[in-house]
């Protein structure tokens, strides 16, 4: 849980926005490396 919320902060820190568009953000680059280590 504490990696997960300052991987969140380093997000918001790197891209200048708020919280929730960090966790998408987060979100959007996990779904981006599963697709491309399954060869999608």
């Amino acid at each position: 849980m504490r990696k997960a919320y300052a991987d969140l902060k380093a997000a918001k820190a790197k891209y200048g926005c708020d919280w929730r568009t960090a966790a998408f953000t987060m979100a959007v680059e996990r779904v981006g490396q599963a697709a491309l280590l399954r060869g999608l």
